[in-house]
C-alpha cells in the first residue's frame, strides 16, 4: 500500500519550514480522519478532495499548493505562515497561484476563511522560519505588518546591510526590528574557527551600523516573541505602529512584575500623650 502523506509531514519532504513539535502525527491522507499507531508512530489520516499528487524522493506527496492550504487550514496562524513563506521563498508557489487556490475551495473544506488569511499575509521574502513566525506574532497583536528585507546603507563605511523588519513612520522616522538567532552562536560551521568570537563582533558592529541609520533599532528573540505580553510591551515602547485590532488578546501583566500598592500617609498624625512613652 502506497501511503499520500499530506500537510506538515508532506511539508517536510517539500523542505518547508515545519515546526519540530509538528513532527508528529504524521499526515496521512484517506477516506477516514482519524489517528492510530503504525509501527508506534502515531498518524493522523485526513480525508483529502481532488489534488494531484506528487512524487519526492521516492514519497508521495500532495502538491506544494494543496499542502500549503491544508498547512493554513489546520495549523496555527504562526505556523501556517512559516511554511506558506518558505513555499513562496522556495519558489514552489506563487502567491497568485497561492491565493487562487484558496478561493477555489469554497465547498467541503474546513477552514477556508483561515487559509485565506494567511495566504493574503504570506511574503517570500522573510529569510526564515523564525523570522516568519516573529511577523505573524506582530500581526497577531495588532502592530501593522513590517516590511522585510529593507535596504540601509550606514553612513561609515557606505556598507549596505538588510533589515529583518522594518516600519517606516509618517514623519519620516525608521524602526528596524531584528531577531537574534541562536544558530549562529552554536553551529560551528556558521561560528568559524575562533568559536563565537567572530559572530559576536560582527553583530555587534552591525548593530553599531544600523544604529547610525537607523532611528531606533529593537531586537528580540524567538523567546520574547513566544512571550505575547513582552513581545507587546517591547514593540510599543520602541514605537512601532499598530494599525488594526490585535487577533489574540494580549495577557495581562504578571503579578510579580506589578508595581506594589504604597499605603498612603495621612496628613494629620494623631497626637500620642508623652506619657504613653513613659516620659
Amino acid at each position: 500500500m502506497l501511503w499520500l502523506f499530506c500537510g506538515t509531514s508532506a511539508a517536510l519532504v517539500h523542505g518547508l519550514s515545519v515546526s519540530q513539535r509538528l513532527y508528529e502525527p504524521i499526515a496521512i491522507a484517506d477516506e477516514h480522519g482519524k489517528r492510530h499507531l503504525v509501527g508506534g508512530a502515531v498518524c493522523a489520516r485526513h480525508t483529502i478532495g481532488e489534488d494531484r499528487p506528487v512524487f519526492k524522493d521516492g514519497v508521495l506527496l500532495t502538491s506544494p499548493l494543496r499542502t500549503c492550504f491544508d498547512c493554513a487550514r489546520w495549523l496555527s496562524f504562526q505556523d501556517a505562515i512559516a511554511i506558506l513563506d518558505s513555499a513562496l521563498r522556495l519558489k514552489l508557489v506563487t502567491k497568485k497561484d497561492l491565493v487562487d487556490y484558496v478561493d477555489s475551495r469554497t465547498t467541503g473544506c474546513r477552514g477556508v476563511r483561515k487559509a485565506r488569511a494567511a495566504a493574503d499575509f504570506a511574503d517570500g521574502r522573510a529569510q526564515n522560519g523564525g523570522e516568519s513566525i516573529a511577523r505573524a506574532a506582530m500581526w497577531e497583536l495588532g502592530f501593522a505588518a513590517p516590511d522585510l528585507q529593507t535596504e540601509v546603507y550606514e553612513p561609515v563605511e557606505g556598507k549596505k546591510y538588510y533589515l529583518d523588519f522594518s516600519w517606516r513612520l509618517p514623519d519620516g522616522r525608521l524602526i528596524a526590528g531584528e531577531l537574534d538567532g541562536r544558530q549562529k552562536y552554536t553551529d560551528p560551521t556558521m561560528s568559524g574557527e575562533g568559536g563565537i568570537d567572530g559572530p559576536m563582533r560582527k553583530e555587534r558592529l552591525r548593530e553599531s551600523r544600523l544604529t547610525a541609520c537607523c532611528d531606533a533599532v529593537v531586537r528580540f528573540s524567538m523567546e520574547t516573541v513566544g512571550d505575547a505580553y513582552e513581545f507587546d510591551r517591547l514593540l510599543t515602547k520602541f514605537g512601532v505602529p499598530k494599525d488594526h485590532r490585535p487577533l489574540r488578546e494580549v495577557p495581562p501583566l504578571p503579578a510579580c512584575l506589578a508595581e506594589p500598592e504604597t499605603v498612603p500617609v495621612p496628613d494629620v498624625f494623631e497626637e500620642v500623650l508623652l506619657a504613653a512613652y513613659g516620659i
